[in-house]
């Protein structure tokens, strides 16, 4: 491979091994960028291409190492905000307008190609090829961060998909107007703030407990020293580089502005900083408000749907331990609240007409595939879209309750009519192939789609899967102790007084049992 690339005229390669005689994958390129392989197989390789101009470095370097003062957290949120305003000071000066760039290259394209034919002309206009791909390339690069749609992998340059996301993502993420609990709309802006502050404050104020004395001596402790020294230690320099490289890189930029990826691709200039300021909060237990704004603690979603359950279906006597006493008062303001309340993507409150409260799942699909800018979307980008976003949506509803038969039927059909007629909502549309063939793996000719309620089985079998396995986790442990799972609960009757959560897991064990099997090990829980 070595001597092809060098005749070609080639200096750089990712080479794919051939298994025995057959297969094999190679990309060769001339240019001096960075090249990072995302994944690959024996099919492909998907590779990401960074060709970042040179002088971007020395403006970041010389912004970065300014001399500034303060503490660490002062320290970097001033470089931060240095670096910002020297690269879009050199953005607009240097570069100008992106689309302004585009649409001159276009129009001297199209001059060259309407005058006669000649070497000059040809080699004029493969030059303003050359620099109209490279435009072309910052413009998407520019909506793709702008938009941060982190499924879409796949797609052409700067189409009306990339402008209309960011326009629908700008107006979704602005409040313009609230409802108040009397009926009237607020639109000022300092009123609606006002009015969630209220709002919050009346709903979590401070009440008084009385802690029964003695009260941290009901608790024995399970952390031996040595894991709490574990937990107390400051991450190492190399601890802290390798998670900020396992972060997304486009995922959402906090105050300062700049995504990861930022960070990862000038780690030597920025990194020292970085570091240091981690290992401050470590040493100093205290952050700014402005950097710690988006840290929140949520209960997983199966807890809660199993303290609701046992709040609903018993009282709780007085005397008990602080922290259910508090639970039970959450549960009380909770039934206060809407009927139809959303908590961590599944309902909080189910009624026998399951069609309805599973409903929402239905709304969210039919409206990411009905917008306007989904029209917009190729072949390609429809079977991305469907694949990657739109059949995990109900993802999180699925992985802890059974979804009704007639709510998944729609689900797919609604995936159907998406991808066999994409411009209309209703109306009688011609498939080539069944969906159960487009359902099949792409190895088997396939486009890898799923049918919703596989995905709800495969999800609550892992759930099963869990229990059955004796999973060693705060959720399992509660589930296994309130409905006192032994070891013979693949083989025994479902619960009739159970929570909905539990009752879907009672309801896939049959698909346990099918691929389940004991393996004999010591003889210590086994008759031989």
């Amino acid at each position: 491979m070595q001597e092809v690339m060098e005749k070609l005229g080639f200096n750089h390669r990712i080479v794919i091994d051939a298994k025995r005689k057959a297969g094999g994958l190679a990309m060769l390129w001339k240019f001096d960028s960075t090249v990072r392989i995302l994944e690959y197989n024996k099919n492909l390789i998907a590779i990401k291409i960074s060709d970042p101009d040179p002088r971007c470095f020395s403006i970041i370097e010389n912004a970065w190492n300014e001399d500034v003062y303060g503490s660490n957290f002062t320290r970097l949120c001033k470089k931060q905000e240095a670096t910002r305003q020297a690269l879009h000071t050199w953005n607009k000066e240097v570069f100008g307008l992106c689309q302004v760039r585009i649409n001159t290259l276009i129009r001297k394209i199209s001059d060259v190609q309407n005058a006669n034919p000649s070497n000059f002309n040809g080699r004029t206009e493969a030059s303003l090829q050359v620099e109209l791909r490279e435009w072309l390339m910052r413009s998407e690069v520019l909506w793709r961060q702008k938009f941060r749609e982190l499924w879409l992998k796949k797609g052409d340059k700067s189409t009306k998909f990339f402008h209309l996301s960011t326009i629908i993502r700008r107006r979704q993420n602005n409040i313009d107007a609230i409802r108040s609990e009397e009926g009237d709309w607020i639109t000022d802006k300092g009123l609606i703030r006002q009015h969630f502050l209220d709002y919050f404050r009346h709903h979590f104020i401070k009440e008084e407990v009385n802690f029964p004395d003695h009260l941290e001596d009901l608790l024995s402790a399970f952390i031996l020293e040595e894991d709490n020294l574990a937990l107390c230690n400051i991450p190492t320099p190399e601890e802290i580089k390798s998670t900020l490289f396992h972060m997304p890189d486009l995922k959402t930029p906090g105050p300062d502005g700049f995504p990861v990826t930022f960070y990862k691709s000038f780690w030597p200039i920025v990194g020292d900083d970085v570091i240091k300021v981690v290992t401050s909060f470590f040493t100093g237990g205290s952050m700014p408000k402005e950097i710690n704004s988006s840290l929140i603690v949520l209960i997983p979603k199966v807890i809660v749907q199993e303290l609701i359950h046992s709040f609903k279906v018993r009282k709780i006597k007085a005397g008990q331990m602080a922290i259910k006493i508090d639970l039970q008062k959450v549960y009380d303001r909770m039934k206060k609240l809407k009927k139809d309340a959303i908590y961590l993507g599944s309902p909080l409150f189910l009624s026998r007409a399951r069609t309805k409260d599973f409903k929402y799942i239905i709304d969210k699909v039919e409206s990411r595939l009905t917008g306007w800018r989904s029209k917009c979307l190729s072949w390609a980008g429809r079977t991305t879209l469907l694949n990657l976003v739109v059949q995990s949506i109900p993802i999180y509803a699925m992985s802890s309750f059974s979804i009704p038969d007639s709510v998944c039927n729609k689900l797919d059909s609604l995936s159907r009519r998406f991808w066999w007629k994409l411009k209309n909502s209703d109306g009688r549309f011609l498939a080539l192939t069944a969906w159960d063939n487009l359902c099949k793996p792409k190895t088997k000719g396939g486009l890898g789609f799923k049918k919703a309620k596989q995905i709800n089985n495969a999800l609550l079998s892992k759930l099963a899967w869990m229990i059955a396995s004796k999973r060693d986790s705060l959720c399992m442990s509660i589930l296994r102790a309130k409905y006192k799972v032994r070891d013979d609960w693949l083989r025994r009757e479902p619960l009739r007084s159970a929570s909905p959560v539990w009752k879907a897991i009672e309801g896939v064990k049959e698909i346990i049992v099918k691929g389940a099997c004991y393996l004999i090990g010591d003889g210590a829980s086994i008759n031989v």
